[in-house]
């Protein structure tokens, strides 16, 4: 007889293999919280640079919409008071906002430890606001006809150099974006493109603003700088269009787009574009400076709109990024805490309730493996579990039969797809290779996709993409001939091996199918009707395994360039090209 285990030596084998799982699974377990804490922080530093970027951004909007009451005061008539005092509170209200917003954002660089500290820039941006600040009063205070193009275009060019001291932040946060390699680097990126549109829209309207101020002021250089405003303004939105697809990923993007594309491209360029074409041929300008900014600054905010609405939608998205982050670490710390817990729950209960009843059913176990002969022993045990497993032991030899069946009944579903019932890939490539056995050597075969399924699941939800796929294969199976051959393929695609035929009768055929889908409403679980498509692609080879993937990347290729075409259609493929 061999030597029986002491329970002590089975304890100190337990306690063994528990060991041996912490060490395999406890790096395993730090390396996932590890990788969970670095998406997280990587999540909160992408979400904290975008909201310093819109900080920084929205302090530089104010201070170019303080330039538009500061022009309409440059170009005011000082000897109307009731019209000058209505100017120099619309200009207090707007300093009164660059002011709170530059106090703002000097507290964040102060109190906010992940935010990069700009100080020093914002500090020299001030000083130079102040400056800017002064040369337009002290011009707006001069009588109208003392009011040189050259003060007037001094003061204007001061308040652009506040700007570009403020561009100086947003560069340097988005180039520590990028040298970070950090994914909010490119909607920081595409968002500066917006900013600039939106600042090259207001130095145009200052471009035109000596002459509405100073009438006959008109000169070449000034001609010349808003010419090359507008062709900023023009390249930015070129850069902006190539990127359209960003902006009409969201509906209220999309509708800020056209706004934009509309009110400034559409209306207030060409006015600009007539007001300088004027100016160079001595037409006097038909509107004061007051009344060319009450025209112009309301197009600007189409603008700031569509630089706003995608600021907030990419930093709403990060911050959906960061929460899930969050959750995932929390619920990954949980998992290590509560898998160590389970394990010194678990040694304990395989202590206590299982290796002691385990030692003590090591006899009959023995005797059941090594099938010896004798009269059978049925032992009894007061706990239930432990006499369950002596029950089952007995039950298994009476079931062995049973199980045969089971794994028949486990084989036949192995061969097919549980959600449409149809062959899946795995049986489809044994019944190819069964074919070729038999001798058959040529076939013909569609391959079929269904048309914006991706679209159907986003927008329907699963449960209506479930739908749509069982339906399409009720289809095929009550469109296809007794020994034709329909399988899943892959999610939305579906295979048909003719059992006969040539090109011509599997292109009918593919096209019979096409329009019966097309026709057809799928009843989704909703009672909603929803009309699909698809595209097919057809062609013709040889069975041998070389062959037959030759065949599937034909009809594969063939159902591309339908889907290239437009979709909803069918191609051959000849010659290993798709034709129609």
């Amino acid at each position: 007889m061999g030597r029986r285990a002491s329970p002590n030596g089975l304890q100190t084998w337990l306690w063994i293999l528990a060991g041996l799982f912490v060490l395999c699974t406890l790096p395993l377990m730090v390396i996932a919280l590890v990788q969970g804490t670095q998406r997280y922080t990587e999540a909160e530093a992408n979400l904290v640079s975008l909201r310093q970027l819109r900080q920084t951004s929205e302090l530089a909007n104010l201070v170019s919409a303080e330039r538009g009451p500061a022009n309409s005061l440059l170009g005011a008539d000082s000897t109307d008071a009731q019209e000058q005092r209505r100017l120099a509170a619309q200009l207090v209200v707007a300093r009164q906002r660059v002011d709170a917003a530059t106090q703002h954002l000097q507290s964040v660089f102060q109190t906010d430890p992940r935010v990069v500290d700009e100080t020093p820039r914002l500090h020299e941006a001030q000083r130079r606001l102040q400056t800017a600040r002064a040369a337009v009063d002290r011009v707006a205070a001069l009588p109208r006809g003392e009011r040189s193009a050259e003060e007037v275009e001094h003061a204007i060019n001061s308040m652009f150099a506040v700007y570009d001291r403020l561009q100086a932040l947003t560069s340097v946060q988005i180039s520590d974006l990028v040298a970070a390699d950090r994914e909010a680097a490119i909607p920081a990126m595409q968002g500066q493109i917006l900013i600039d549109l939106r600042e090259h829209g207001g130095r145009l309207a200052s471009n035109v603003m000596v002459p509405l101020a100073v009438p006959g002021a008109w000169r070449e250089p000034q001609v010349r700088a808003a010419q090359q405003t507008q062709g900023r303004l023009l390249e930015l939105w070129r850069l902006a269009a190539s990127h359209e697809s960003v902006f009409r990923s969201e509906p209220t993007l999309s509708w800020h787009w056209d706004m934009a594309r509309r009110q400034f491209f559409g209306q207030s360029l060409p006015m600009v574009e007539q007001l300088i074409e004027d100016g160079r041929r001595g037409v006097p300008p038909p509107w004061t400076a007051a009344e060319f900014t009450a025209r112009y600054v309301p197009t600007l905010q189409s603008l700031e709109a569509l630089r706003d609405g995608y600021l907030g939608v990419s930093i709403a998205r990060f911050e959906h990024t960061r929460n899930k982050e969050a959750v995932r670490l929390a619920v990954l710390a949980a998992t290590v805490l509560g898998t160590l817990l389970l394990l010194a729950l678990a040694l304990r209960i395989a202590h206590v309730q299982i290796l002691r009843p385990l030692l003590q059913a090591q006899a009959q176990v023995i005797q059941i493996a090594s099938d010896a002969p004798g009269t059978e022993q049925h032992a009894t045990h007061p706990m239930a579990e432990m006499q369950r497993l002596f029950d089952a032991i007995e039950v298994l030899r009476a079931k062995s039969h049973q199980r045969s069946a089971l794994t028949r009944e486990l084989r036949e579903l192995a061969d097919t797809d549980q959600l449409t019932g149809l062959l899946n890939r795995r049986s489809l490539e044994e019944l190819v290779r069964q074919r070729h056995a038999d001798g058959s050597t040529q076939a013909v075969v569609i391959l079929l996709d269904v048309d914006h399924f991706k679209s159907i699941n986003d927008g329907q939800g699963h449960a209506a993409g479930d739908d749509v796929l069982v339906q399409v294969a009720q289809l095929l199976r009550s469109h296809l001939r007794r020994n034709d051959s329909v399988a899943r393929y892959g999610g939305e695609e579906f295979l048909v091996l003719l059992a006969e035929g040539d090109l011509a009768s599997g292109r009918q055929l593919a096209e019979s199918l096409r329009v019966a889908l097309r026709g057809k409403g799928i009843v989704l679980g909703s009672g909603e009707i929803l009309r699909v498509t698809a595209s097919f692609g057809v062609a013709q080879g040889t069975l041998d395994p070389i062959g037959w993937h030759a065949l599937v990347r034909a009809a594969d290729t063939a159902m591309y360039a339908a889907k290239s075409l437009g979709r909803d259609r069918v191609q051959v493929a000849t010659g290993g090209r798709a034709v129609r």
